[in-house]
């Protein structure tokens, strides 16, 4: 052993391995560095990794066979002699130190990494829940909703802008860290008409209300503004604005920062204008933006694709017009994700393969990144991109960071407890759950995504429990029915559920194909088979290729191996994208698809077996 060891130094192999191991790590972080920029592929730092762990061996082989001469020549290594081998020389004492320095800052890097501040278990966890319970008990006389601004125009066809414009202003206060902001759902609700502000404030659980309307016309703009104290009904501030059509951006900036001041938020004037800064400085591009999201939620309501494709292009050309303008391209980007996501079952028809998709959104996250100068809306955009790459530690991680800074923000509970059920961290999944209840506020929106969240994150009488208060507040709410139905039923609750099933039916602009996913859930629940085969039979008749949807009516009517079949060619897309929706159902068995149990390997993502739906028919008939 001792001469073996002995030969290996003569022959540099130590020296060589050393240089490789730090030369390939130098490697490896400029790929990193620059695979965004330089516009590498995503696979870019996984290709480099393999390159390098196949050329070590090949580079020890080579040390030992090969020597270099002091004439720089190449030639085979000497036969050993019995002359001594020479000491360390003043490389290898270079060459040692480097390699300590490696060491130790891969060591450091994997001990200070951000990692999950929201497990329940962990100290940092219950410190960042403690720290939003304080901010929402100092902050409850810091609560505020924005309703929809009226539109005044003679023609009447400004509604898009008036709602823009209120739109802007809730995002804008909702940055602030020490206010809380009804959700738009919820706010919006109270469209037209007049009025009673302090029933609204009551539903709505906030202690001030901004109201106001607009009147555009002739390149002139007016803008009315008040803010009401719930309470007593006394405005603790108004404004009139009449100005030219160019002033928009300005106007709402300034509605922002002067709310902001009059609820007393700590924020400096530096913060504040950042708060309220609209993200663009093109009247032109502010309006396309506004127009997208219009035509956005019009068609989420109507159940339009058409007007969302409308959307998406209005966007383009926001994000055309200012090439600086990062929630243009942030949501111009959400087309491109929306057409990869099979589990969306309104999705956009594209001729793009999904590799042309991927690259397409690609450019406009890294657009969005790239414009934002808020390093914590910078850390949802990089969660969003991670998301989509399979990087999905890293998506949580960065959800965490904009959690922690912006702890009053209910989207962004919301989208970590995804991220975390991701990555099977059911615990943390379950705080992020917690936290988004928390800040509910009467909102039907926010009621449903706490519940399913709960829910995916394996809490099934919590979900349940959450359910039936979602429906006591909004009996009337098809989603909230239709998760509150789904929630019961793996919580056991087949009585209760049965009720939520037949109110359903009284909604006639919902899709036949969702009536059916319905009727198969209560029918496999209450035994009814023939109830459950009417709801299989439509949605193969109506929705063949919504993988989605005919996944969930098959793996509930038992027929697994049907169901597992449509997603095989899923698993072939690269980076597997496609089957991470499917990771927020117990009963997906990852396991079954190759490609996708690399990448949730490589993640160190191990997720328990696959669930029994506990209301499934039964299988193998």
């Amino acid at each position: 052993m001792k001469s073996l060891l002995a030969e290996l130094r003569r022959r540099n192999v130590f020296r060589v391995a050393a240089a490789y191991l730090l030369l390939g790590w130098v490697a490896l972080q400029v790929v990193s560095v620059i695979e965004n920029a330089a516009g590498l592929p995503a696979w870019s730092d996984s290709l480099v990794l393999v390159i390098l762990v196949a050329g070590f061996p090949a580079s020890l082989i080579v040390a030992w066979a090969l020597e270099l001469s002091p004439e720089g020549e190449i030639r085979k290594t000497a036969e050993s002699t019995d002359t001594p081998v020479p000491g360390p020389r003043f490389l290898d004492y270079g060459l040692l130190a480097a390699l300590i320095v490696f060491v130790g800052v891969v060591i450091a890097d994997r001990a200070f990494a951000p990692r999950p501040v929201m497990v329940a278990a962990s100290d940092a966890g219950a410190s960042v829940r403690a720290d939003l319970d304080a901010a929402i008990d100092v902050d409850a006389a810091k609560s505020i909703a924005v309703l929809p601004f009226q539109d005044f125009s003679p023609a009447g066809d400004q509604a898009w802008f008036a709602d823009g414009l209120a739109e802007e202003i809730l995002n804008a206060l909702a940055r602030a860290p020490d206010l809380l902001v009804a959700s738009r759902t919820s706010s919006f609700a109270y469209r037209g008409g007049d009025h009673n502000v302090p029933e609204i404030a009551a539903a709505l659980g906030v202690a001030h209300v901004l109201e106001g309307s607009i009147r555009r016309a002739e390149g002139r703009l007016r803008v009315t503004a008040q803010l009401i104290r719930a309470s007593d009904g006394f405005h603790l501030w108004s404004a009139n604005y009449d100005r030219t059509t160019d002033d928009a951006i300005a106007i709402q900036e300034d509605i922002a920062i002067e709310i902001a001041r009059a609820l007393e938020t700590a924020m400096d004037p530096q913060a504040l204008a950042q708060m309220a800064n609209a993200g663009t400085q093109s009247i032109a591009a502010y309006e396309a933006y506004l127009e997208g999201r219009a035509l956005l939620d019009r068609g989420a309501q109507e159940g339009s694709v058409t007007l969302e494709s409308q959307a998406y292009a209005a966007y383009e050309r926001a994000r055309t017009l200012d090439p600086d303008f990062a929630m243009a391209h942030f949501n111009a980007a959400g087309l491109y994700a929306n057409m990869m996501t099979p589990t969306i079952v309104s999705r956009p028809s594209t001729s793009l393969s999904f590799e042309e998709a991927l690259q397409h959104y690609l450019a406009r996250i890294d657009a969005a990144i790239a414009a934002t100068p808020d390093p914590n809306r910078a850390a949802y955009f990089r969660a969003n991109r991670a998301d989509v790459l399979g990087r999905l530690n890293a998506a949580a991680d960065y959800m965490q960071m904009y959690a922690a800074a912006h702890p009053l923000d209910p989207d962004g509970w919301s989208y970590l407890a995804k991220t975390e059920i991701f990555r099977a961290d059911y615990d943390a999944a379950r705080d992020a759950a917690r936290n988004l209840e928390t800040l509910i506020n009467g909102s039907a929106f926010h009621f449903g995504n706490a519940v399913v969240s709960y829910l995916w994150a394996l809490d099934f009488n919590e979900s349940a429990r959450l359910a039936r208060e979602s429906v006591r507040a909004h009996p009337d709410n098809f989603d909230v029915l239709y998760q509150a139905h789904r929630s019961l039923l793996w919580a056991g609750d087949i009585e209760t559920a049965a009720g939520l099933a037949d109110r359903m039916l009284d909604f006639p602009q919902v899709p036949d194909t969702v009536r059916a996913i319905v009727a198969i859930r209560q029918g496999c629940a209450e035994g009814d088979q023939s109830r459950a085969d009417a709801g299989l039979a439509l949605i193969r008749q109506s929705a063949p290729e919504e993988a989605g949807t005919l996944w969930l009516a098959l793996v509930t009517m038992g027929l697994t191996d049907e169901a597992n079949a449509l997603l095989v060619p899923l698993d072939r897309s690269t980076p597997p994208y496609p089957l991470s929706g499917w990771l927020f159902y117990p009963e997906f068995d990852a396991t079954l698809f190759p490609n996708f149990s690399v990448l949730l390997d490589r993640e160190g993502i191990v997720r328990p077996p696959a669930a029994e739906i506990p209301f499934g028919c039964p299988p193998n008939r």
